[in-house]
């Protein structure tokens, strides 16, 4: 895992980490390109049926939102 992996930018400084489908990573992807406070720091595909993913979040509101409306 490469650093910048690893610390989230100074601009999105909260991570939201969740376990999604493989088959929903191109929905994921596409609500952070359209919304400027996610940014997207990692997925981890290692592992078959749930992927790993970290989302820099630029608030705590805005991961807590992230987590109740993906979860």
């Amino acid at each position: 895992m490469r650093l910048r992996e690893i610390t989230p930018p100074s601009s999105h400084p909260h991570v939201a980490e969740i376990q999604i489908d493989p088959a929903d990573l191109h929905r994921l992807e596409r609500l952070i390109e359209e919304d400027r406070t996610l940014r997207l720091l990692n997925v981890d595909d290692s592992e078959p049926d749930q992927w790993a993913v970290r989302i820099g979040c630029a608030s705590v509101r805005v991961r807590e939102r992230f987590e109740d409306g993906w979860g």
